[in-house]
């Protein structure tokens, strides 16, 4: 498994990105439009994702 398989939560995200973790709560579900595949394992579970699907999406809108 790479780095860039490596599954990361929406805090990590939020750290990486630089954006507010509130912010993200609210958009994260339109990030399908750009490839990215959202992870839960429960109805409750929190989202997660592919570091290497955030990083796509975020060269994608350069």
């Amino acid at each position: 498994m790479s780095e860039d398989d490596e599954i990361i939560t929406l805090e990590e995200v939020a750290k990486l990105t630089k954006f507010n973790k509130g912010y993200l709560k609210q958009i994260y579900n339109s990030w399908r439009d750009y490839g990215v595949r959202i992870l839960k394992m429960a109805p409750n579970a929190k989202p997660r994702f592919y570091k290497k699907d955030i990083i796509r999406m975020l060269e994608a809108k350069k």
